[in-house]
């Protein structure tokens, strides 16, 4: 046991991502709640889990970079 962390089951995360990607998910999951709330309360769950898993994926070109007043 050397003390170090088993990093081995860790997601890497999009090597492109921002923090202010965060951000837009924030303010794009308030408008789904806002416009779902009733009829389908719950689809917030299935887009946070989309992003979070898009979040994780490598992509094949590089992503629009984030607006200079987020950054």
């Amino acid at each position: 046991m050397s003390g170090t962390p088993d990093n081995s089951h860790t997601p890497q995360g999009r090597p492109d991502f921002h923090h202010s990607d965060l951000y837009l998910l924030q303010h794009a999951n308030g408008g789904l709640l806002r416009g779902t709330q009733k009829s389908a309360p719950l689809a917030w769950k299935r887009f946070g889990d989309y992003m979070l898993q898009a979040f994780r994926a490598p992509g094949p070109d590089p992503l629009t970079p984030p607006p200079d007043a987020w950054t």
